[in-house]
């Protein structure tokens, strides 16, 4: 593609705003409720059982990521095709990707039945069955319902390739807070302490919110993009699952490098502990929330600007997000300033305040924000190869030296794991950014 040094209108850059202002809003309400919500089921359940709902929750992460690509894959395809005006095209894909997507649901939900007959979830999550006693239960009906919520999500990766992610935000608000609206209901009110109950109300509230927002939508603004399964054409899987195969590969063994954490802390050190880190993790992501936020639009607007060789756009958005990164760096130090008080207004306590851990933490964001502007640069232009390569590579060794660290140094060792693996991740995607930028990326570096 010849690349062309014509500055576009700013259209590109208004869009990005008006994305992240209402995003600011309803994640920040997100966050918001987050807090709120740790500190009510906190005040139900001991750490250790919190610490229960919090390693479920990361199988629900480990479930969302095997759409086998389809959610990015659809996301780059549907920008590109919008770019260029076809909306017929664009209606064939998001119709293509909600049956395959069902297909994919129900392989799934027939291969855990299969495997669940066998399998100890006490045993498997290091859990006490004095503590959770109906637990194959519970961890039956949080994957069930997750299932379900593998075809209604498509419509955020929509969303994201007509760059409108404050729409999917708004989705997200909506079952936080219904979630915690119930719960507290319950809990107040009718002194609730049943531990599967609150689980079937955190798992069904995001199913029912998404169900309602895709009717709304597509009856809406989305009505032209609207799936119809006359339009089900099956010779264009390709087009999403060639780019999406890859990002599902990218997506599996970033999984297994950060999501097992919650699996690590709780086999070498305690379940107790995975609530220490989940805490602290919570609050000093805050500043990683808000860049988040701030970058979500950025992906498929680089999709976007690479179709129309608006290069130019991409090399000064990358130098506004580093100056945002650096103000976003130091307001994490201002959190950890305060965050002895913090922990006393939030949680009314000090039994898990940890600064030190809190410490190791702030230097993982700070590093994991400076990588997430070149990493969602380099997703929207789809040259993911390497980075598939050197995921898998430090997959290899993220899971021992983790185990080995955390025994040995506990959290610390974990986090110091963390940070090391996410500095090899700058360090490419610095190399490679800067490769593509001028137009010197060869072999692998471009594709």
């Amino acid at each position: 593609m010849k690349r062309s040094l014509k500055i576009l209108p700013k259209g590109r850059s208004l869009l990005m705003v008006k994305n992240i202002f209402p995003m600011l809003i309803f994640k920040g309400g997100g966050m918001l409720i987050s807090l709120m919500l740790v500190r009510l089921l906190l005040g139900v359940f001991n750490r250790e059982t919190y610490g229960v709902w919090l390693t479920l929750s990361s199988i629900l992460v480990w479930i969302s990521l095997f759409d086998i690509g389809l959610g990015n894959g659809l996301r780059n395809k549907l920008t590109e095709t919008i770019a260029k005006g076809n909306v017929t095209l664009a209606r064939i894909y998001i119709s293509t990707s909600y049956v395959l997507m069902i297909i994919v649901s129900v392989l799934m939900l027939l291969i855990f039945l299969l495997i669940n007959i066998f399998v100890n979830w006490n045993t498997v999550l290091n859990i006490d069955s004095d503590l959770i006693e109906n637990l194959n239960l519970v961890t039956s009906i949080v994957i069930y319902s997750f299932l379900l919520q593998f075809v209604f999500k498509i419509i955020d990766s929509i969303l994201f390739a007509l760059q409108k992610p404050y729409l999917s935000s708004i989705i997200v608000f909506s079952s936080q807070l219904l979630s915690y609206v119930i719960c507290y209901i319950l809990i107040v009110s009718f002194d609730l302490n049943d531990f599967l109950i609150i689980v079937i109300i955190m798992v069904s509230c995001p199913i029912l919110c998404l169900t309602i927002y895709s009717s709304i939508y597509f009856n809406t603004i989305l009505k032209k993009f609207k799936p119809k399964f006359s339009l089900v054409k099956f010779k264009y899987k390709n087009d999403i699952l060639n780019l999406g195969l890859k990002f599902f590969a990218i997506q599996i063994i970033t999984l297994i490098i950060f999501q097992s954490n919650n699996f690590i802390i709780a086999h070498t050190i305690s379940q107790s502990s995975v609530t220490d880190y989940n805490i602290a993790f919570k609050l000093i992501g805050l500043m990683s929330i808000v860049f988040t936020i701030i970058i979500t639009p950025l992906w498929s607007a680089v999709t976007d600007s690479y179709c129309k060789g608006d290069f130019v756009w991409i090399n000064n958005t990358t130098n506004k997000l580093n100056f945002v990164w650096f103000l976003l760096s130091i307001s994490g130090l201002v959190i950890l300033l305060f965050s002895e008080k913090i922990y006393l207004i939030w949680l009314g306590d000090l039994e898990t305040y940890n600064f030190k851990l809190l410490c190791f933490l702030w230097l993982y964001f700070i590093i994991f924000m400076y990588y997430g502007i070149y990493g969602n640069i380099i997703n929207g232009l789809g040259k993911i190869k390497l980075q598939l390569v050197i995921t898998l590579i430090t997959t290899t060794f993220y899971i021992p030296v983790s185990i080995y660290l955390s025994n040995y140094y506990g959290l610390y060792g974990l986090v110091s794991t963390m940070i090391m693996m996410m500095l090899i991740n700058v360090l490419w995607s610095r190399l490679q950014y800067h490769k593509l930028m001028t137009n010197t990326a060869k072999g692998i570096w471009n594709k």
